[in-house]
């Protein structure tokens, strides 16, 4: 007997085309590996609600949480006194005492900057006045010049 003219392979009316050893399959052209299925939900899109809730709420009843530790409850009762004794901890430290004096010395520095600026501020304003005054004298004596000389 030839193999393809085996029983198994011979298609008689009414019997199942699929050799028993392999399970029935739907038949898939070769290019339908790009067609999603539309019985499949689609891997981009989130399973419906109905069954994400009970999906939690079987894990849920399934596990529970894990003991915790207690966390200690500190006092969190501050008074303007334990601020500042809290702050005399920091100065012992070198670095604390080191930022310090910088932060002084800039702020020594940005008054300084200040009392500049305030005093250039004025020199100019004055300076401006002198040239101004400077050049009303220039106007009046070419004026008064001019009109001198012919009226002699």
């Amino acid at each position: 007997m030839d193999p393809i003219d085996s029983p198994h392979n011979r298609h008689q009316p009414g019997a199942d085309p699929q050799p028993e050893h392999l399970p029935a399959q739907p038949h898939e052209h070769p290019d339908s590996s790009d067609v999603p299925d539309p019985s499949q939900p689609s891997s981009d899109e989130p399973p419906p609600a109905h069954s994400r809730e009970a999906s939690g709420e079987a894990l849920r009843s399934g596990m529970q949480s894990p003991n915790l530790p207690e966390l200690p409850k500190h006092e969190l009762d501050f008074s303007f006194d334990s601020i500042i004794n809290s702050k005399s901890d920091f100065a012992s430290d070198p670095e604390f005492a080191r930022v310090q004096k910088r932060a002084s010395n800039v702020l020594k520095l940005s008054e300084e900057n200040e009392k500049l600026n305030a005093e250039l501020k004025a020199m100019t304003e004055r300076l401006e006045a002198a040239e101004k005054k400077r050049k009303e004298l220039e106007e009046r004596r070419k004026n008064g010049g001019s009109s001198g000389n012919t009226s002699s």
